[in-house]
């Protein structure tokens, strides 16, 4: 079964709506939940991005003016919507989840973070990272262990897509 269609609400408060009355909602006023909503093909996997969110493994509950993190949902025929894997996140500010892509299958998540290293007067070094879900561990696991940073203008190479 397809799971519901998605249907942004209303991006300046940090929600959307998912048809069916169901809601996900950011955990802080300004934690720009919603920042950025990536839906799989077969519409069972959702990614979405709180940009300015701070929050860790240890205390899920975010702030605003953090680093940011995606969270993943996985639609469940019977039950809706449940997190899949751990909540993806930076230790840095740099607009973590800002940008993401999510891959038809759902099963490959690339993450942007595009005021990564950022230099007053120069501009932002930006980074992102790509993430592979793995059934065995039941969560996302960084592909190859590496982060893409681009380089701080004036070259012009900005990272994050």
């Amino acid at each position: 079964a397809l799971a519901p269609p998605v249907r942004p609400v209303h991006a300046a408060d940090d929600w959307f709506e998912l048809l069916g009355g169901i809601a996900l909602e950011g955990d802080a006023e300004g934690d720009t939940y919603g920042a950025s909503v990536q839906l799989s093909a077969d519409g069972r996997t959702l990614a979405v991005g709180a940009a300015s969110a701070y929050s860790s493994a240890t205390d899920p509950e975010s702030v605003p003016g953090g680093p940011g993190h995606v969270r993943v949902y996985w639609w469940e025929p019977g039950s809706g919507w449940e997190h899949r894997g751990r909540m993806l996140n930076e230790s840095t500010p740099g607009g973590f989840g800002r940008k993401i892509a999510l891959s038809e299958d759902g099963l490959t998540l690339a993450v942007g973070s595009p005021e990564y290293n950022c230099e007053s007067g120069i501009g932002c070094q930006g980074r992102f990272q790509v993430f592979r879900w793995h059934d065995e561990d039941n969560d996302w696991v960084l592909m190859g262990n590496q982060t893409f940073d681009g380089d701080l203008p004036p070259t012009g190479r900005l990272s994050s897509f």
